[in-house]
């Protein structure tokens, strides 16, 4: 299989009801092991996090599907687009007892929210430094929408906002930039970025 050095990443999920399910499968996810407490949390303190859990699913012959955790947050990586599809699609058995989401106590997400502000990825220093990066990305959103208006006249903002904000998260996260207004792996990012909305919003759906 051709090594793509992008990596899809879906969270388990986390939970204590969840920590404690057991699978019925017979074989086991493969997975690295990493520290006892925090998991493979230094691999994300790198620049390219994407590209160390990809190289590492490929050292451990786990491209397809790796298992691994940071903290008490359990997560699944894949370096197969196929096989991510398969992950978030609903019909999929092997994960149908995945709950929705809108169905968890308020103190699990305060909880999770916490943890996740603690992260170096969300402190002040590291938002900081990409500065830069967000002015260029807000002047290029903007030449866009007066593009978009002189050529037709009006012009879909949420889609632009769309684009730049995946934009942002990506190069902030892990380092890669996207052009999705080219064919390529922008176009298979937010192709997977729309399903899982759709997969979420189908989610609160059925959990009102």
């Amino acid at each position: 299989m051709k090594y793509n050095p992008n990596i899809y990443v879906c969270e388990s999920r986390v939970g204590s009801s969840w920590a404690r399910y057991r699978s019925k499968a017979s074989v086991a996810i493969p997975g690295p092991l990493g520290s006892p407490l925090l998991g493979l949390l230094t691999v994300f303190t790198g620049a390219t996090p994407h590209r160390a859990l990809a190289k590492l699913a490929k050292t451990i012959k786990a491209v397809k599907l790796m298992a691994f955790s940071v903290g008490f947050a359990r997560f699944i990586v894949s370096n197969d687009l196929e096989t991510a599809r398969d992950i978030l699609d609903n019909n999929n058995s092997a994960f149908a007892y995945r709950p929705g989401n809108g169905v968890r106590s308020i103190r699990l997400v305060l909880e999770e929210l916490e943890a996740y502000l603690s992260h170096p990825f969300v402190q002040s220093k590291r938002i900081t430094g990409f500065e830069g990066f967000r002015r260029e990305t807000g002047v290029k959103m903007v030449e866009e929408l007066k593009c978009l208006m002189e050529a037709k006249g009006e012009v879909l903002t949420g889609r632009v906002l769309h684009f730049g904000s995946l934009n942002n998260v990506m190069a902030t996260v892990f380092g890669k930039k996207y052009d999705f207004e080219k064919p390529g792996e922008g176009f298979e990012l937010e192709g997977l970025v729309s399903e899982v909305r759709e997969q979420n919003q189908n989610l609160k759906e059925k959990s009102m």
